[in-house]
């Protein structure tokens, strides 16, 4: 994590310094990182001299000045110990210092300091608690109905593999439960899981339901998928859950232009088994206006063991008959995970 050390000077300078110190039992400070507000300036460090200290020095050698005003000057690289608890690290700075003219002594520099909050991982509302008020943000998230800063998707990515998405609402309901062992090794090999959708009892100008479909080698304790459809010729209801996932939970979100997330998820720890069969039925009807059968696609499906592992997934959707002639036919498998930790 980069933290800024910022400069606040009324009148322009020709170099500064200063010393911070860190808690190196928790935090470690892997570099430290120049700004373009000193490009051309000389910086030197001694960073891995002292544990838990180091000083920064800056001075320009042909008389350059750092203009007036607000400005990041350096950033601190830190990173976390592994097994660092969830605490308030302080920052404090001391022996700051400016050089406003050569020849004149140098000034003291008024100094704040700051500390480094490190994160629960599932603590996606960042108020230090892992509970309902974080499953409902995820679930949020993963719809795409809120958007998450960086801090708060780092804190999400609870099985830490980089995506954030059902697999971490797994893990984040195991850690609520108590029932979280931390991020499992385990790692599949080729295709445990194949979903697909099934429509065509569908016909134009009728009404009918878009079947989700799953066949998975293994139990599945949650999932994810988006669903695209033409709005101006379908139009999709709230999911149902069928009785294989009827212990389930299941929340949706249309955009209104196309696309219907959904999210299942339980609290009881008990998956959907193993095999084949409908886990969701979602309600649709098709214009009188349309031509022919619109496509109706399956896309970013994510599945999750009970360890919080995804299942690699092939995801299908279903020959379409163009023009309601049975000989042409479509298929588009794929892959695919969505929420990648970090930005976004």
């Amino acid at each position: 994590v980069l933290v800024p050390f910022i400069l606040t000077n009324s009148a322009d300078i020709y170099g500064f310094q200063f010393t911070f110190r860190w808690d190196a039992s928790k935090l470690d400070v892997d570099s430290i990182v120049r700004t373009g507000a000193i490009d051309g300036f000389s910086m030197y460090t001694n960073l891995g001299d002292s544990a838990g200290k180091a000083t920064v020095l800056v001075f320009g050698l042909a008389g350059e000045t750092i203009p007036s005003g607000v400005d990041t000057m350096v950033y601190a690289a830190f990173s976390v110990h592994d097994d660092a608890p969830s605490v308030e690290v302080p920052i404090t700075l001391e022996n700051a210092r400016e050089a406003i003219y050569p020849g004149n002594p140098s000034k003291t520099l008024g100094m704040v300091n700051g500390k480094f909050t490190i994160d629960i991982f599932g603590d996606v509302n960042i108020d230090r608690l892992v509970d309902v008020g974080d499953v409902v943000t995820l679930v949020a998230y993963i719809l795409g109905e809120i958007s998450c800063s960086p801090r708060q998707l780092a804190a999400s990515d609870v099985n830490q593999d980089t995506y954030v998405n059902v697999g971490d609402l797994v893990a984040m309901i195991d850690i609520i439960l108590g029932r979280w062992m931390g991020p499992s090794p385990q790692i599949y090999t080729g295709i445990m899981a194949k979903v697909s959708l099934d429509y065509q009892d569908l016909v134009t100008g009728g009404l009918g339901d878009v079947r989700v479909l799953v066949d998975t080698k293994v139990p599945v304790a949650g999932a994810q998928l988006q669903i695209d459809y033409d709005p101006t010729a379908v139009t999709l209801q709230a999911p149902r859950l069928s009785d294989r996932a009827g212990h389930f939970i299941v929340e949706s979100h249309d955009d209104g232009n196309g696309m219907l997330k959904v999210v299942l998820y339980n609290f009881s720890n008990d998956p959907i088994s193993a095999g084949d069969g409908t886990i969701l039925s979602i309600p649709a009807s098709v214009s009188p206006s349309a031509s022919k059968l619109p496509r109706i696609e399956l896309k970013n499906v994510v599945l999750s063991d009970q360890k919080a592992v995804l299942l690699p997934t092939e995801g299908e959707s279903p020959s379409l008959p163009s023009a309601f002639e049975l000989d042409q036919n479509y298929r588009a498998p794929f892959r695919s995970e969505e929420g990648r930790g970090g930005d976004g």
